[in-house]
């Protein structure tokens, strides 16, 4: 190759190398917009795990509990002697003391928790207070943790990483869940007050969902018009669904609905009933919530349906999907919440009232990693430059390369990055660097042999391509294996591992070409490549 030919390739390739990284991790304004606009780094904008951002979380009190704050904003004012209407707010103040009984941090319902006395009051006990059933208070807060296994399973099956879901002070269930949120919008102070509305959207969509009780049923929208009902409000309709799963292709999303024989045959019938009906649909609820509107005016297409999803909300189309298909799934099992948990919205957002917590490595754990990798990064590629000389600048290259093409990739797969993702990233990368760290021994072997440094070459890739080849294949196999884990995190990790040996394999040879084109202008090739040259002729 001409020297000519040579730095062309070589500039094109460092050219691309350097406005790729530029974009990668450098953040700047928009020209004209006066610093308004930004365009914020390809790093910035990868969504991170709660280990870096901390998490999201909300309390969920079934209706008649409440928390010792809420009770203290609803308490009506005490009145002073003279008042106007004193009698009348002394009175209601009264009722409402009355109307709850103090159960550590919480207000619990007297008519959920007290001893009746059969005149539509509560019996007293020796100190004066309601007195508590005790089978009552059981049966609630046996409700309560049964309600927040339903919960955990049901964010289980949305496959998300190190969701937490516990009772708390008996009577709640506290829900945490891992933010989301990028870098971009973590870096700024005020995200916990709501500038990141779209994480904030999403979270309280899925509790949302997740704590939505009672079972599904199939009603008629068209019920006051008096047309014949084929399905009962109260009926069970689990027989009639073998599963109900997201489903995406070509950006669309929707639910995919199988149907049994049974579910079929009923769903056909019912759609030739509708005939004349003025909305021919299938309305989905659970409990007395409307959750979905299955069109069925051209009948039923076969024992598959898809119904597109398009959110009406702020959350994604592909959130609504997973959403709706992890509470249907649940529910048709049988899993349904036996309380119904109050929405409390916050001042500001309508959306549930969401506290967050900070990231228990730091506030800054996302910046020392990123400066950790960098540091590996550039270990990685220039420390090869000390014993292979210029062929160490080619490995630079390509390992800065390789870098870029693992965080681009990151990013447009919407893979979340989590500390666990990082050392598989640094895995990624050394499994890069040893392999042309054998090809190149085993070159230097060959040159030891007297070998030109042409046919070292030759024989050195082919001497380590079995093996190379064999320690991919195998990494490759292991990672789908660990990204098919059923755990939001592992998977993660399986697809950084994935792509990782994509990436490796790719540009191990794309190392062979670059050591081609770079050396072909220098005449010592020995020299070039850092190996010692016995032989003055031997690159002739």
């Amino acid at each position: 190759m001409s020297k000519v030919k040579s730095a062309i390739i070589t500039a094109i390739l460092l050219a691309a190398i350097i406005v790729a990284a530029l974009f990668a991790v450098i953040s700047f304004p928009v020209a004209g917009s006066d610093g308004v606009k930004r365009i914020d780094s390809i790093a910035s904008r990868i969504s991170l795990g709660g280990e870096f951002t901390g998490e999201a979380y909300t309390v969920l009190y079934p209706e008649g509990v409440i928390s010792a704050a809420r009770y203290r904003d609803g308490m009506p004012e005490d009145p002073a002697q003279g008042d106007a209407d004193y009698d009348e707010k002394k009175k209601n103040r009264e009722e409402y003391i009355g109307k709850y009984i103090n159960r550590g941090s919480v207000y619990v319902a007297a008519d959920l928790i007290a001893v009746e006395d059969g005149e539509g009051g509560f019996e007293k006990d020796a100190d004066g207070n309601i007195a508590i059933d005790v089978k009552k208070d059981a049966e609630l807060k046996a409700a309560v943790g049964k309600d927040a296994e339903i919960i955990s399973d049901r964010l289980e099956a949305k496959d998300i990483f190190s969701c937490t879901v516990s009772v708390e002070d008996d009577y709640g269930i506290r829900v945490a869940v891992p933010t989301g949120f990028n870098y971009s919008a973590y870096r700024d102070d005020g995200y916990s007050d709501g500038t990141s509305s779209g994480e904030i959207s999403r979270v309280s969509a899925l509790i949302q969902y997740v704590s939505l009780s009672g079972g599904v049923t199939l009603r008629n929208p068209n019920e006051t018009s008096g047309l014949k009902q084929i399905f009962d409000p109260d009926m069970d309709v689990a027989d009639y669904f073998k599963s109900i799963s997201a489903y995406s292709r070509g950006g669309v999303y929707a639910l995919r609905f199988k149907l049994t024989d049974t579910g079929y045959d009923r769903l056909s019938s019912y759609a030739l009933d509708l005939a004349e009906a003025d909305t021919k649909s299938i309305y989905i609820y659970i409990g007395e919530t409307p959750l979905l509107n299955i069109p069925v005016d051209s009948g039923i297409p076969g024992k598959t349906m898809y119904l597109t999803v398009s959110s009406n909300s702020s959350i994604s189309d592909k959130e609504a999907a997973e959403n709706y298909a992890a509470l249907l799934n649940s529910a048709l099992k049988g899993n349904a919440l036996e309380n119904e948990y109050i929405e409390y919205l916050s001042d500001t957002n309508s959306t549930w009232e969401l506290r967050y917590t900070g990231s228990q490595l730091g506030r800054h754990a996302v910046i020392y990693t990123a400066a950790v990798l960098l540091a590996v990064v550039l270990i990685a590629a220039f420390l090869p430059v000390i014993r292979y000389k210029k062929l160490g600048l080619v490995n630079a290259m390509t390992t800065v390369l390789f870098a870029l093409v693992l965080l681009y990739a990151i990013y447009l797969l919407g893979v979340t990055f989590t500390l666990a993702g990082a050392f598989a990233a640094i895995f990624g990368l050394a499994l890069f660097g040893f392999s042309n760290f054998r090809v190149y021994e085993a070159v230097r072997k060959e040159t030891e042999k007297g070998k030109t440094i042409q046919s070292a070459v030759k024989a050195g890739y082919r001497a380590q391509l079995a093996g190379i080849l064999d320690v991919h294949i195998l990494l490759l196999l292991i990672s789908v294996i660990i990204a098919l884990v059923p755990v939001s995190g592992a998977a993660a990790c399986g697809i950084i591992i994935f792509i990782s040996v994509i990436a490796s394999y790719a540009l191990h040879w794309v190392t062979r070409f670059m050591w081609y084109v770079v050396s072909a202008p220098s005449r010592d090739k020995f020299g070039f490549a850092g190996f010692a040259r016995e032989d003055d002729d031997d690159d002739e």
